[in-house]
């Protein structure tokens, strides 16, 4: 009887101890999967900025490019007064 008490008490004890391996397997695994969110967020957030940041980009370069032309047809008009 006191034999198979204690076979049984030391499955239990290694069994408790699994459990306990594989909570801090778990836990390790949920941190690292809420870094890999972070950093994904955190990249997706500098991503929608860069964006951001091109479009305003090329809207500037739009404006910039029409005023030169403006100003080219307005040289080639003043060249063409002068002569």
């Amino acid at each position: 009887m006191e034999a198979a008490f204690n076979k049984a008490h030391k499955q239990n004890q290694r069994k408790i101890m699994e459990l306990v391996e594989h909570e801090d397997k778990l836990n390790k695994v949920y941190a690292e999967k809420a870094k890999a969110e972070q950093k994904y967020f955190s990249t997706m957030k500098s991503r929608d900025q860069l964006q951001a940041e091109s479009r305003a980009l090329k809207q500037q370069l739009a404006k910039t490019t029409e005023l030169i032309s403006k100003f080219q047809e307005t040289e080639k008009s003043i060249t063409q007064k002068m002569v």
